[in-house]
């Protein structure tokens, strides 16, 4: 079946901002539960990409209560968002992503926005990117609760339907190595892995993905390879 649409996580693909949730975590971690920071490889494998719910119950305590997992949500995304505007210099997509963006938006491509983050940081971000000029309510997902957050396929196989295709009609953009494994199961028709050379996957990772990028200046050469 052809490609006929893309679906985008955010964090760590769209914005290079995985330092910035890296150090959030540690310190909410080590400030309010005690528990370690993470190491890099560690966020990569057991944090980034997952919901805060999932971090919660799998590295701080396995019968947290919704109140307690909220508490530790907000904790951690105000962390972040103060991080992020300490250091507004670096606050801009990931290079290439804006004309990308434009182009499918042009040319009347279907993309969806599929990001485990909360309500709070996507306000943050339609007011700090504008990213609403690509991506309305109608066309964004992020987590709400009403559905298992990555590795779990559901959000992308919510995002395929949420633009009226089914996922092998879509590639998704994907950092993380949750959300590679969502998408994989998902069945989606592509898997672009974008990420900060920094930073680097595990093999059984990469054998899931087509591309592997470090920005998306090569957008143009990305699309052809999926017939775009």
């Amino acid at each position: 079946m052809s490609i006929k649409g893309f679906l985008f996580d955010f964090d760590g693909t769209l914005f290079f901002n995985s330092d910035h949730h890296l150090i959030s975590t540690g310190r909410v971690f080590e400030k309010y539960y005690g528990v370690p920071a993470p190491d890099e490889q560690t966020s990569i494998n057991k944090i980034f990409g997952r919901t805060n719910r999932t971090i919660v119950l799998e590295n701080i305590d396995p019968n947290a209560t919704d109140e307690e997992i909220q508490l530790y949500e907000d904790r951690k995304e105000q962390e972040y968002r103060d991080l992020c505007i300490e250091n507004s210099a670096n606050i801009h997509l990931t290079p290439g992503a804006i004309e990308l963006l434009d182009y499918l938006k042009d040319n009347s491509i279907p993309c969806c926005m599929a990001t485990g983050s909360p309500i709070s940081n996507v306000d943050f971000y339609r007011e700090q990117f504008g990213i609403d000029r690509w991506f309305g309510y109608g066309n964004l997902l992020y987590s709400d609760g009403s559905f298992p957050g990555k590795p779990a396929p559901d959000i992308y196989i919510a995002a395929a339907k949420k633009i009226g295709l089914d996922p092998c009609e879509c590639v998704v953009f994907e950092d993380a190595t949750s959300g590679i494994q969502a998408a994989h199961d998902a069945g989606c028709g592509g898997i672009v892995a974008v990420y900060e050379k920094k930073f680097e996957l595990p093999d059984s990772t990469k054998a899931m993905v087509d591309i592997i990028c470090h920005d998306l200046t090569n957008w143009r050469n990305i699309l052809k390879s999926y017939g775009i």
